[in-house]
């Protein structure tokens, strides 16, 4: 039987939780309290993201995904008009990643508050993939 969250801190105060979606995905999402930050990774579906963050009064601020199919990217719109959070995402993959501001590249370097994420070409999956890593956390 499938959990219906992992919660888990890492470092000082960011915070992972890790949310089912659909039938067999998850997306993450990832906040630091003290810089007043939230972010998602690949929100497949809108709708249990906004419930687990409003459950928490959490304003989303930053949407990243790892690649354009639709079971990452289906709730980035809906996200995006409710929180006016800023999507990142490798566009080089030649599909368009919906409300994408941010294009992403191997070794790029995000700033979020304090916080220092890394960009990873992951090829395989996709051409594009990419995965996010903190490296302070020593999360991928």
């Amino acid at each position: 039987m499938r959990s219906n969250r992992i919660h888990f801190n890492i470092g000082a105060m960011i915070e992972f939780l890790q949310i089912p979606l659909l039938k067999d995905n998850y997306s993450v999402i990832v906040r630091d309290a003290s810089a007043s930050w939230t972010l998602v990774v690949d929100p497949a579906d809108a709708d249990p993201l906004q419930a687990a963050l409003d459950e928490r009064g959490w304003q989303l601020t930053h949407i990243l995904n790892t690649h354009w199919h639709g079971d990452h990217v289906g709730g980035n719109l809906k996200l995006k008009a409710r929180y006016g959070a800023k999507i990142f995402g490798a566009a080089a993959s030649g599909e368009p990643i919906p409300g994408l501001d941010q294009d992403v590249w191997h070794l790029s370097e995000l700033i979020v508050g304090e916080t220092r994420i890394e960009v990873h070409q992951v090829s395989g999956h996709t051409p594009h993939h990419v995965a996010y890593g903190f490296p302070e956390q020593k999360i991928l």
